[in-house]
C-alpha cells in the first residue's frame, strides 16, 4: 500500500503521479461504486462526486464524503 495516512484520492494521485497499481484502482472504484449503490437504493444521489470527496484513511480504505449537494431522487417513469 501506497505510503499515505489520512488523503484523499486527489492528493493520492498527485503523490503518485497516477501511477498506481491496478488492484488500488479497482479497490478505490468498488469503494465509490458501492457508496454510490447505497445511496441510490435509498433513493438518494450524490451530485458532488470528485477527487477530493473520495477519503483514504490509515487503514487504506476509501470512502465517499461531502453529502451537501445530496438530493432525492426523483421518479422518471411517464416523464418526458
Amino acid at each position: 500500500m501506497i505510503a499515505i495516512q489520512r488523503s484523499n484520492l486527489f492528493r493520492l494521485l498527485e503523490t503518485t503521479k497516477g501511477d498506481m497499481p491496478e488492484q488500488l484502482v479497482l479497490t478505490i472504484f468498488q469503494a465509490v461504486l458501492s457508496a454510490l449503490e447505497a445511496m441510490h437504493k435509498y433513493g438518494f444521489s450524490h451530485r458532488d462526486i470528485k477527487l477530493e470527496n473520495v477519503l483514504m484513511n490509515k487503514a487504506g480504505q476509501f470512502k465517499l464524503c461531502d453529502f451537501g449537494s445530496v438530493t432525492e431522487k426523483v421518479p422518471t417513469v411517464g416523464r418526458r
